[in-house]
């Protein structure tokens, strides 16, 4: 949903049309969103890592992209852009305050808790 979202505010000629627009890509869809819960179930080791990496980094990017749109619509540049170029810096700034989000969070955990292993239950 944060994709078509993205694109909808950003660009100046918009597309309408929908990302999913057959059933088929539907069920790739769903099928690509199964792989991880079988690796994990059946413990597929090979997969896990690099399943492991893929989703700590989807944090740091969905912010990104978060931030970017919120600095876009605050600075009332919405529609304005027509090439990937032109948002370098909007994206460079969004993941700037995504990293400082996240060490912001990780120095008021550290403080909390007083150890960077987490919670003992």
């Amino acid at each position: 949903m944060l994709i078509p979202a993205f694109h909808q505010l950003v660009w100046k000629a918009s597309i309408p049309e929908p990302i999913l627009s057959k059933f088929t890509q539907i069920l790739l869809l769903a099928a690509l969103d199964l792989l991880p819960v079988l690796a994990v179930v059946f413990e597929i080791d090979f997969l896990l890592y690099p399943i492991g990496v893929l989703t700590t980094l989807t944090i740091p990017v969905m912010l990104s992209i978060i931030y970017a749109m919120l600095l876009i619509m605050v600075t009332f540049r919405e529609n304005s852009f027509t090439k990937y170029r032109q948002l370098l810096p909007w994206a460079l700034a969004g993941l700037m305050i995504a990293m400082l989000q996240i060490f912001v969070f990780d120095i008021v955990r550290f403080n909390m808790t007083s150890t960077w292993s987490g919670f003992w239950l």
